[in-house]
């Protein structure tokens, strides 16, 4: 079973299409994701923050964890949204639960840690 990128958008509800941030060289959003199983109905989201050195750098007085962070230089959607589709449509599973988790290796997926 194989996963596949069903859509995605900018959590912080920018029109992908004109959004262009103040500095080229900082910025910091959440890009969401919904992914399901290739050739099946439904899907689950996942979400990633994209974020510039120089944004890092101005959160961080001190070390901080990075998890489900992509680290780019140029503010540059496409690149981030190819960048995870090529991770997610190399893996395979022989379940969802596998696959999802294998992908929220890199996305933070919306039932990480969900006990039901």
């Amino acid at each position: 079973m194989k996963a596949e990128i069903r859509g995605y958008s900018v959590t912080e509800n920018e029109d992908l299409s004109t959004y262009e941030p103040e500095a080229q060289q900082v910025f910091g959003f959440t890009l969401l994701f919904e992914i399901g199983i290739q050739g099946q109905e439904g899907s689950d989201f996942f979400e990633v923050e994209v974020a510039s050195p120089a944004f890092l750098e101005r959160l961080a007085s001190h070390p901080l964890f990075l998890r489900h962070t992509i680290l780019a230089t140029d503010y540059n959607i496409p690149a981030a949204v190819a960048l995870v589709r090529k991770y997610v449509e190399k893996l395979e599973e022989d379940s969802w639960e596998k696959l999802a988790s294998k992908i929220s290796r890199v996305l933070r997926w919306e039932f990480e840690d969900y006990k039901g």
